[in-house]
């Protein structure tokens, strides 16, 4: 009996021991572990706030997370009609829910709303940046996020998701067994500590001034600035603009506000074609600038008479073409130089392929086969309309060819990306080649100098050509720096022109 006593006893002991060690292990090795374990299980991830990465300009100024903003989470069940009036008078705009939250922002701080909100309704507050500005600058290029926690789904958010979205951080708070927040234990930020961000082009102050301008016309259209020597896109404006909390109010309506008017539109080039009918001309010898061509006021082409808008003009000089709205003068060009010549040269400045390099959502322009331009068809594309159109985007890249003698490249938006601790790895720029001879390409820009000169402002130098709703040029004409692309789909006479736009921005660029 007493021997078994003696081994209870023991085994107790024993097991006792084992415990207690077991207790240590917990307690001061694996503590940690279950301590994060369980404070895990009773903290939440809050979702409705963007954490994704920040979008620079060529300044790395920011684009996007510049505006400042409280979210105000609040409970469910003691939402009522008073809250909801004191939202709405707050002008808070709704980010998103669960099962047992509203997610609110309000941007403008409002002491007293504030106040009533946390006390009679129990919200949180969290000030934070707002992933976009109600007038966010270059919404069309940037795109915009399903909700702050979803992934891009156009522009700049959807083609550089993986990396504005790498350095997402998560805030939680911690919450009670029902799952709502208990008060006053914190808000917590989890994530990436490194920057992760886009850099792109764009110049944050033209971005802004070519917006303004472009909507003070009251019209929908297009401004594309271009730095010359580089390529690379300082403003890309379109109207309409929209609001990225809007969405679905587009969506339901006509979708016109997401249309980017800039790469994803097209239309018919009009005179703007003449670059390319002169460059396909020259740089195939087919005529010279002196060459002459006469004008008695119309012309017989093709079974259909071409009548010159100003009625007769007399002896023309190819240099002097641009400058004079003489359609049956162009005509002729087209019928020495040959559809084929004129359509290959058209390819050669990219009239079939997307301006920009990594954007997606672009179109490629339209360009007919040789074979459907026949009979009228040469009438009307010699004019650039009929079936050809182009982006104001492939306007622009072909004004920089000109500018640029010859040389093209695709332009760009994107100068690198921020990358945590790898820090900002900047992009190769894409390749180039010789499209057009130096020749041809300067003989161009002086014809369309001259062009320029009977449109606009005498006192600053800029090449240009078009006229009603296109204009395209650079500035200065000599040494150029900016291109200017203009595109106004309701283009009337006055101040409401292409033209005038063009100058505007010119004079604004360049003095």
């Amino acid at each position: 009996m007493r021997r078994r006593i003696y081994c209870l006893v023991l085994l107790f002991v024993l097991l006792l021991g084992a415990l207690a060690a077991r207790l240590a292990v917990i307690q001061f090795l694996e503590g940690s572990k279950y301590r994060f374990l369980a404070e895990s299980q009773s903290r939440a991830a809050l979702s409705g706030i963007s954490t994704r990465g920040t979008i620079y300009d060529r300044n790395n100024r920011p684009l996007t997370d510049v505006t400042e903003s409280f979210f105000f989470l609040i409970e469910e069940r003691k939402l009522d009609e008073d809250a909801e009036n004191l939202l709405r008078m707050m002008e808070a705009r709704f980010i998103g829910s669960d099962e047992k939250y509203r997610i609110y922002s309000i941007p403008v701080a409002d002491r007293e709303g504030f106040k009533k909100l946390c006390r009679d309704y129990g919200a949180l507050a969290i000030k934070s940046r707002q992933r976009y500005s109600e007038n966010q600058p270059a919404a069309h290029i940037i795109g915009y996020v399903n909700g702050a926690d979803e992934p891009g789904v156009c522009g700049i958010e959807k083609d550089f998701d993986s990396v504005l979205s790498a350095g997402q951080r998560t805030i939680t708070v911690k919450n009670d067994g029902q799952g709502y927040i208990i008060p006053g234990t914190g808000i917590r930020v989890e994530g990436a500590g490194r920057e992760w961000g886009v850099l792109t082009t764009l110049d944050l102050d033209i971005q802004n001034m070519a917006e303004k301008a472009l909507a003070d016309r009251g019209q929908s259209g297009a401004v594309v600035i271009v730095h010359i020597p580089s390529g690379e896109i300082l403003a890309s404006a379109s109207t309409p603009g929209y609001n990225p909390y809007r969405i679905d109010e587009y969506i339901n309506g006509d979708g016109s506000e997401l249309l980017n008017k800039a790469t994803s539109c097209m239309y018919p080039p009009e005179s703007l074609f003449q670059v390319v009918v002169a460059a396909a001309a020259l740089e195939n010898k087919v005529i010279s600038t002196e060459t002459s061509f006469a004008c008695n006021g119309s012309l017989e082409m093709a079974g259909l008479r071409l009548k010159c808008p100003l009625g007769w003009h007399g002896e023309i000089q190819f240099c002097d073409a641009m400058a004079m709205p003489c359609h049956t003068v162009w005509a002729l060009v087209f019928d020495k130089t040959g559809v084929r010549t004129i359509l290959e040269t058209a390819e050669v400045f990219g009239f079939a392929e997307e301006a920009v390099d990594l954007l997606s959502g672009q179109a490629k322009g339209n360009l007919p086969q040789p074979e459907e331009v026949l009979g009228a068809g040469i009438v009307s594309l010699s004019s650039g309309r009929g079936h050809i159109s182009i982006t104001p985007m492939q306007a622009a890249r072909m004004t920089r060819i000109i500018a640029s003698e010859g040389w093209d490249s695709p332009l760009s938006v994107i100068r690198g990306t921020l990358e945590g601790v790898k820090g900002a790895a900047l992009l190769p720029k894409p390749q180039g080649r010789q499209v057009i001879s130096g020749e041809t390409a300067r003989a161009i820009g002086k014809m369309m100098r001259k062009a320029a000169e009977t449109t606009g402002d005498d006192s600053l130098a800029v090449a240009g050509i078009g006229s009603g709703k296109w204009f395209t040029g650079y500035v200065p004409a000599d040494d150029p720096l900016y291109g200017i692309t203009v595109l106004l789909e309701e283009a009337s006479a006055g101040e409401k022109t292409a033209a005038s736009l063009f100058y505007e921005m010119a004079s604004n660029l360049y003095r």
